[in-house]
């Protein structure tokens, strides 16, 4: 899902370029979160320091097709601001009550962790469209709007056992799982720990997919196509990867397929590749 994904050269060289410097761009990425406390300083510190955030949330799009829109967008407007304001001042209690409040913040509102570990040990979630002619196309996550960001890290899993004990694209925060996913051990090997994350039964997962063909049908144009790609998605499917499902009559499907791979993951000539352990799925028919 990557931007770059339209030339497999430039893959692989992105990729093996951060395996090489994957420390230091971790260094630096806690270190510009740490020194954001200096903020207090100096005015125009914050000013060039949410440029630097918003050109690294740039850099993270291009090489991964995560997309912080909304952090880009509150980084610029706090930049834009604040270079019209001057001679701001705060007194020495004005910033040590600022610092107390951030630092308090996370026992307070729920704060996404922004660390995990990686393993090789994934469960790919994703559907299949399958027309009345019988063509079977992988459907983007992009079609899924609103909730494309739960589709693209796999957070609709089905069954609830049999599957890696893995989270989103095979992180952990358990260092055990991380070990035994390290290995790619077989799924059915980790006992008492094969409960799957996200898992949602096949009815709530159908109904959730009937209901969003619902919605999809109210909104396809006259030759039952509606451009999904037009939306701010966080987690974005390249729509060249898709052309197929993209020129396909959405009003031709009658059916859709749930299908989770259990898979290993592994480089191949610098590429990421992956290896199929398991697969499981099901048919969702779409009532007329």
């Amino acid at each position: 899902m990557l931007p770059l994904s339209f030339d497999p050269a430039i893959v692989a060289a992105v990729f093996t370029g951060f395996s090489l410097v994957y420390v230091a761009t971790n260094f630096v990425t806690f270190a510009t979160q740490f020194v954001a406390f200096l903020a207090f300083i100096r005015v125009s510190f914050v000013v060039w320091l949410g440029i630097f955030y918003d050109i690294f949330h740039l850099i993270v799009f291009f090489t991964t097709g995560i997309f912080f829109w909304k952090f880009i967008l509150l980084n610029l407007s706090i930049s834009f601001g604040l270079s019209r304001i001057k001679n701001l001042h705060l007194s020495l209690r004005m910033i040590l009550f600022y610092i107390a409040a951030v630092s308090a913040s996370p026992f307070i509102f729920h704060t996404i962790i922004f660390a995990w570990l990686d393993t090789r040990s994934m469960n790919h979630a994703y559907f299949e469209a399958v027309s009345r002619d019988g063509k079977v196309l992988r459907v983007p996550t992009n079609y899924f709007l609103s909730w494309s960001i739960t589709a693209a890290q796999h957070r609709l899993i089905w069954p609830e056992a049999g599957g890696f004990p893995t989270e989103t694209w095979a992180t952990t925060q358990d260092a055990a799982i991380m070990t035994r996913g390290l290995r790619c051990e077989p799924p059915d090997s980790y006992p008492g720990l094969g409960k799957a994350h996200f898992f949602m039964s096949q009815e709530a997962i159908s109904d959730v997919i009937r209901k969003h063909h619902i919605l999809i049908m109210s909104l396809v144009d006259q030759d039952g196509r509606y451009d999904y790609d037009l939306y701010p998605h966080h987690l974005w499917s390249m729509p060249w990867e898709y052309r197929d499902f993209k020129l396909l009559d959405k009003r031709t499907i009658e059916r859709y397929r749930y299908v989770n791979e259990a898979v290993c993951l592994y480089t191949e000539e610098g590429l990421p590749r992956s290896e199929r352990k398991r697969r499981v799925s099901f048919d969702i028919p779409i009532t007329r």
